[in-house]
């Protein structure tokens, strides 16, 4: 019986078809698709391999970006793209933030220490999701976390009640959004394809997950990772979550059990939560952020060119804002936009301090919001207050306007269909949708509301 082996032309089934020898004829075959050079040995089955090994790959990389897909959702991103950086140079304090007190630990000592955990706690307002925002966006993080000769890799998560969708403050929303930075790490390290977990999930429909069976997905994968990389973990907005603290306490120590993972946690301190982390290394944000504060007010003063300042009033104006706003950022934040309202007009440094007295002191922000809007006209504030309640109750445009589609919250673009809406049924004056543009909406009501509220911008969650 005849073998199946061709020893003259050395071909085995299933394996080297044909040896050829490359040479650079004209018109010889060039094998790019292995990035063969001419006159080099190559098996014919090699082509096939490198073929098939390539075509692999994109399938590969098409499941991944599947995934991707799968696991991302509207608002996910939301909190990160309306925080503002104008100030982050002003946060450099907390790279050299050493320990003053039991109480108060350097966020740089955290990362290089072996405690698990630190808290970022702070008042409403004082700058706490800025913070984290710039902290993830500096590289000397990494580089601090990385010390310990494995490559870092930074993750973050913030808890927001604003955001497009339900998802923004749930625990569903918390593990999916990790799942999907892992997932995009692990494809830009290539290391997707060698990882179980990760196929075992894409057979998942992660949509049909409940909050314990994606936490548990994360866990795994952090865990599977986490010999080859430093992990740090950053949760802003612990108190914006929608369930009870101890529920998402659990959570987050179930997605980290069995690594070295690090996490970083922001938030109010309210009772629940500062009963919890009591032994955890922390500072209060409003102690330290006099010198960010101070920076950011001095600049957007000095920002209206064409007012003429006598070097010192300037000075004098900055101090006692600072001192006012008490640790919180925001009520300085809407100050300085007032005040700027006056500097356009050019009033005099005497009527500005008048202004900044009608504002009542220790960062408190009801006693802004009220200023804010007396001083609005009688149509402006009625328009605002219109805003206001669509926002507050979204359920009052879905059940007039049935189209506009279901969720949580409204965007940008089904608000300003809401106010046309209204302005066609003459229940608001409010110009045409012939004249008006999703970006002059934006700007409209940025002049309205004075600050009042984050707007997402107009190439997000439309």
């Amino acid at each position: 019986m005849a073998s199946t082996h061709n020893s003259a032309h050395g071909t085995e089934f299933g394996t080297t078809i044909e040896r050829r020898q490359l040479s650079n004829a004209a018109g010889s075959h060039r094998y790019s698709g292995i990035n063969a050079a001419p006159g080099a040995n190559v098996n014919l089955g090699d082509t096939y391999h490198s073929h098939t090994y390539h075509a692999m790959v994109q399938t590969e990389d098409q499941k991944q970006g599947d995934l991707r897909k799968a696991l991302a959702y509207e608002g996910m991103h939301a909190r990160r793209i309306q925080l503002e950086d104008k100030i982050a140079t002003s946060f450099e304090w907390i790279w050299t933030l050493l320990e003053h007190d039991e109480s108060a630990t350097g966020f740089a000592v955290w990362l290089g220490s072996e405690e698990q955990f630190f808290w970022i706690n702070g008042k409403p307002g004082s700058g706490k999701s800025t913070l984290v925002n710039y902290i993830t966006n500096d590289p000397r993080c990494k580089t601090m976390l990385e010390s310990t000769s494995l490559p870092g890799v930074l993750l973050s998560f913030y808890f927001d009640f604003r955001g497009g969708s339900q998802l923004t403050n749930s625990a569903i929303g918390f593990a999916r959004s990790l799942l999907h930075q892992l997932v995009t790490w692990m494809v830009k390290s290539r290391q997707h394809n060698s990882s179980e977990l990760l196929q075992q999930l894409q057979k998942a429909d992660v949509n049909a997950l409940s909050a314990v069976k994606l936490v548990e997905h994360t866990q795994r994968l952090i865990k599977d990772v986490s010999g080859t990389v430093k992990i740090c973990l950053f949760i802003d907005g612990l108190d914006e979550y929608e369930g009870a603290w101890t529920t998402l306490w659990r959570h987050i120590c179930d997605v980290v059990r069995g690594s070295h993972t690090k996490v970083c946690l922001c938030s109010r301190p309210e009772v629940a939560i500062t009963a919890t982390l009591t032994h955890v290394p922390r500072f209060e944000l409003q102690q330290y952020i006099a010198t960010t504060m101070h920076s950011f007010v001095s600049g957007e003063l000095t920002s209206i060119m064409d007012y003429e300042w006598f070097e010192q009033d300037s000075i004098d104006l900055t101090n006692r804002i600072v001192e006012a706003a008490n640790g919180v950022f925001l009520w300085a934040t809407l100050v300085c936009v007032d005040l700027q309202e006056g500097m356009l007009a050019f009033e005099t440094f005497e009527e500005l301090l008048t202004r900044l007295d009608y504002f009542p002191a220790n960062g408190d922000l009801s006693g802004v919001y009220n200023r804010m809007l007396n001083g609005l006209d009688e149509r402006t504030r009625f328009e605002v207050a219109v805003v206001l309640k669509l926002l507050v109750d979204y359920s009052v445009v879905h059940r007039q306007i049935p189209n506009l589609g279901s969720r949580s919250t409204l965007s940008l673009r089904q608000l300003m269909l809401a106010m046309l809406h209204l302005g066609r049924q003459g229940y608001i004056n409010f110009p045409s949708a012939t004249k008006l543009t999703l970006h002059g909406f934006r700007a409209r009501l940025q002049a309205r509301l004075r600050g009042l509220i984050d707007l997402p911008a107009c190439g997000y969650g439309g």
